[in-house]
């Protein structure tokens, strides 16, 4: 990663990402706002959340800098062309007005009926505004120069977003089958060990300690964490891997988080009954990103001499 370090400190690389720091502030606060500003107090239909757009773009951004470091660190820094910027702030309007219709002024797109689809036409004109954006910040060079590199940076990202909130709108699954598997380890140590899944967040009970397993604990999150790290590392060194050894890798690794989730709540169920005000305060808050960095660093020390092509 020393490299990639050094790749951030060069000047064309710096004006890059002063580049997309506007570029966020426009496509993510300045439009939103004036979005909101003209509909006022008419009534939204589709929600967009635009933390999770600029979080998206950020990883796209990231793995574009990793994907190209090398020529992005012999590229000479170069200043934002203002007429070009107003000519394509302009076209951007269009699909931003659009989005605007159809989310503020859904009458007029009655024609259409499906609700789906009109939420998926009001993302692809929000996100058609933002991509006229970009041309407008970085420039239509830029975009042919990099056009394969961003549209690689784009696809990776949008697969790990997508999985990334596929992961999340299931975490009762994950939550449930942990919760399962914690209560059948725990049941060798403690009698009464059970799990319950009401409406609510599953509960676990393992002595004189019980507790509720949220989405928070349900392990989605360092499996999220997992995936994205993977993503980095295959991006910056795919060149020096072997291919065909990447899928079975990931599936163990994702596997191994899996089981580093099953023993967190394991060991915070044995804490909490010994101490229940620690096991929810202190061993809660920090035995996640321990577990998590422990088992990265162990991960990654057996398997990244693996993973190395041979000669």
């Amino acid at each position: 990663m020393q490299s990639l370090t050094k790749t951030l400190k060069k000047r064309g690389v710096r004006s890059l990402l002063k580049k997309f720091v506007l570029f966020a502030l426009i496509a993510f606060v300045v439009v939103p706002l004036a979005v909101d500003y003209v509909a006022r107090d008419r009534p939204k239909v589709f929600e967009i959340n635009y933390t999770d757009e600029f979080l998206f773009s950020g990883v796209v951004l990231l793995l574009f800098v990793i994907f190209k470091r090398k020529e992005l660190a012999s590229m000479k820094e170069k200043s934002i062309d203002w007429k070009q910027f107003m000519i394509y702030s302009l076209f951007s309007i269009i699909p931003f007005w659009l989005y605007y219709r159809i989310n503020y002024l859904p009458s007029y797109f009655s024609r259409i009926g499906n609700l789906n689809m009109l939420g998926i036409i009001s993302y692809l004109y929000f996100f058609i505004g933002v991509f006229i954006i970009g041309i407008a910040i970085f420039g239509t060079r830029f975009f042919d120069r990099f056009f394969k590199e961003i549209g690689m940076s784009f696809l990776i990202g949008f697969f790990f977003y997508t999985g990334t909130l596929f992961l999340w709108n299931r975490w009762r699954l994950f939550a449930s089958a942990i919760s399962d598997i914690s209560a059948k380890v725990l049941s060798m140590i403690y009698s009464n060990a059970s799990y319950t899944m009401g409406a609510g967040d599953p509960m676990l009970q393992a002595g004189d300690f019980s507790v509720f397993i949220g989405a928070p604990c349900s392990g989605v999150e360092s499996l999220t964490m997992f995936v994205f790290v993977f993503l980095l590392v295959m991006a910056f060194d795919w060149d020096r891997f072997e291919g065909k050894k990447v899928f079975p890798l990931f599936t163990l690794g994702l596997a191994g988080m899996f089981v580093m989730s099953i023993l967190r709540i394991f060991l915070l169920m044995v804490v909490g009954n010994f101490n229940k005000e620690i096991a929810l305060t202190f061993f809660h808050s920090n035995i996640g990103a321990f577990l998590f960095v422990i088992y990265l660093l162990v991960f990654w020390y057996f398997s990244y001499p693996w993973l190395k092509k041979r000669g």
